[in-house]
């Protein structure tokens, strides 16, 4: 009897035993790998050749070219190029198996920027620096403005320009400077405030200078000619003013209306001139300014309309320095001081 129960004990245990096995064998809880999935990476940029990065490595690419077996799921996607900033500066991106996606940059100068110029009456011609260029309001810029500080202006035929007329701004490739210019309407004539006729004449350095180019500076304006004894008397005591005023960023436009360069040139080393010196080519903004005798002397204001008309000279000391004080005096009212 004690033999048979022994015989039962190891019948049983050899039961459990297999079903131990058998359990192991049917109920693994271990997973299956499954294969990973890839696609493809089509990066661009306007301007070829810029280095392509993906997920902060290099992938020793360059633009346009396509990543091959980009793991599917989100990656960081950047490009660098020297003298260039990516806009935007980075991308992440959803790669999907078996099939490309396409990142796209646009390169930005590191010496250009954008700028936006509006006024309130549309069609007016935009000045940098003093200089026109060929853009009417409203005008994007855009990428094309040298990096740094400028002063932009505007003007169109028949109007002033209201405070401020010019604006001084700081372009970089960052982002887009925005300005807005407001104009009023205008007389021209001969008498304060009116707005005179405009003007585009070349200096004895073979520079070309428009006059409404200048909107928002104080500007004089001085016809002469080497026959005009008393234009010659007052030539000397007008870069004496410009002198005196050139760190209020005062202009002087003389116009010679009668000779040639080389006398114009002659009479800049003769009597030390470093204002500007303009021929007006046979009288035709004389003509234009109804000038019938010189020396005639206009004070603009910022605006472009005319503060203080005079016309004649003199000779005599004590009418020189009459006339001088008057200037100075003028030139003080719109310079504030």
């Amino acid at each position: 009897m004690q033999d048979r129960k022994v015989h039962l004990r190891r019948i049983v245990g050899t039961g459990i035993s297999l079903f131990l096995v058998l359990a192991t064998q049917t109920c693994s809880t271990k997973k299956v790998s499954q294969p990973e999935k890839f696609g493809s990476l089509f990066v661009v940029t306007d301007i070829p050749g810029a280095d392509i990065i993906l997920d902060n490595e290099s992938t020793g690419k360059q633009t346009p070219d396509t990543l091959f077996n980009v793991k599917a799921g989100s990656h960081l996607v950047e490009v660098e190029m020297a003298g260039y900033l990516p806009s935007p500066g980075s991308i992440i991106i959803q790669v999907q198996a078996d099939t490309t996606v396409q990142a796209d940059f646009t390169l930005l100068s590191l010496s250009y920027g954008s700028l936006s110029v509006n006024s309130n009456v549309q069609g007016a011609s935009i000045a940098i620096d003093h200089v026109p260029t060929d853009e009417q309001t409203p005008w994007l810029f855009d990428n094309s403005v040298p990096v740094g500080t400028h002063i932009i202006s505007v003007f169109k035929d028949g109007y002033s320009n209201d405070p401020p007329a010019k604006q001084t701004v700081n372009i970089s490739t960052a982002d887009t400077v925005e300005l807005t210019f407001n104009l009023t309407s205008a007389a021209v004539g001969k008498n304060v405030g009116d707005i005179t006729s405009d003007f585009y004449l070349q200096d004895d350095f073979g520079e070309w200078l428009r006059l409404y180019a200048n909107r928002g500076f104080v500007c004089v304006i001085n016809f002469w000619a080497l026959s005009c004894h008393y234009c010659m008397v007052e030539l000397p005591y007008l870069q004496q003013m410009y002198d005196e005023y050139l760190s209020d960023s005062l202009k002087i436009l003389a116009l010679n209306y009668e000779d040639d360069f080389d006398i114009i040139s002659q009479k800049r080393n003769e009597l030390s001139l470093t204002l500007t010196l303009l021929k007006d080519e046979g009288g035709a903004v004389k003509s234009d300014f109804e000038i019938s005798a010189t020396p005639v002397t206009i004070i603009l204001d910022r605006s472009g309309k005319i503060h203080y008309y005079k016309l004649g000279f003199s000779d005599k000391p004590d009418k020189i320095e009459q006339a001088m004080n008057m200037f100075r005096q003028k030139l003080n009212e719109l310079f504030g001081k």
